[in-house]
C-alpha cells in the first residue's frame, strides 16, 4: 500500500528479546478482544533503554513520516513532534482487533518484535470510512516499523500464526498543551 510508511528497524536484531522481555513484566491483565492483552499506555515516561532507542529511532524518522503521510505538501512537518500513548500488545493465535482509528493523532506507529509465518495481516481503510469492503492488506514482517495517519480506520482479522507482539505509539505536535508529550529528538 503506498501511503503506508514502512522502515526496518536496524536494531532489531539486538533489541528483541530485551523487548519482548520489558512487554512480558509490565503486562496488564487487560484482554482487548479475543486472546489479545496488551501493557499500560505509557511506555514512552522514563522507558528502559532498549525501548528508548527504539523511540528514538521513531523520533527521528518524523520528518520523513510526515512529509511521506502528506507527500510533501504540508505545514505540520515543521512541528515538533512527540509520543502522547504508547503500549505494547500481543495478539495469540485467532485473536483479532476490531475497526477502530487512533484520532486525533497526527500519526500512529506500529513495530513488530514477532511475526510467525501466516500471520493476519493489518487491514487499512485509507479513504477515510470504516467500510471493510475497502480495506487493503498490508503484509507485516518482523522488525518493521509500519506507520498510518491517526484518522486512518484499521483492524486485524483473526490472528492464523502462533501470536505476534507489537509496539504502538501515537505521535503529536509537541504545541498542545496539557499533555504529556514525549519527545525523543
Amino acid at each position: 500500500m503506498k501511503q503506508v510508511f514502512i522502515k526496518e528497524y536496524p536494531n532489531h536484531t539486538r533489541d528483541k528479546f530485551e523487548l519482548l522481555d520489558i512487554l512480558e513484566y509490565i503486562q496488564e491483565a487487560f484482554n482487548f478482544g479475543k486472546r489479545a492483552s496488551r501493557t499500560r499506555m505509557d511506555l514512552h515516561l522514563n522507558p528502559p533503554p532498549a525501548l528508548k532507542s527504539l523511540f528514538e529511532w521513531e523520533a527521528s524518522l518524523n520528518l520523513d513520516v510526515l512529509k511521506y503521510i502528506c507527500r510533501g505538501e504540508s505545514p505540520i512537518d515543521c512541528l515538533d513532534y512527540g509520543i502522547i500513548g504508547s503500549w505494547g500488545i500481543k495478539y495469540e493465535k485467532e485473536a483479532g482487533l476490531v475497526i477502530h482509528n487512533h484520532f486525533p493523532y497526527a500519526y500512529t506507529c506500529a513495530y513488530y518484535l514477532n511475526v510467525f509465518e501466516d500471520s493476519a495481516p493489518l487491514m487499512v481503510i485509507p479513504n477515510g470510512n470504516k467500510d471493510k469492503k475497502d480495506a487493503e492488506p498490508v503484509e507485516i514482517k518482523e522488525g518493521y516499523m509500519y506507520v498510518i495517519p491517526g484518522w486512518w480506520y484499521h483492524y486485524v482479522e483473526d490472528n492464523r500464526s502462533l501470536d505476534r507482539t507489537a509496539i504502538i505509539s501515537n505521535w503529536l505536535p509537541e504545541a498542545q498543551e496539557n499533555l504529556k508529550v514525549s519527545n525523543f529528538n
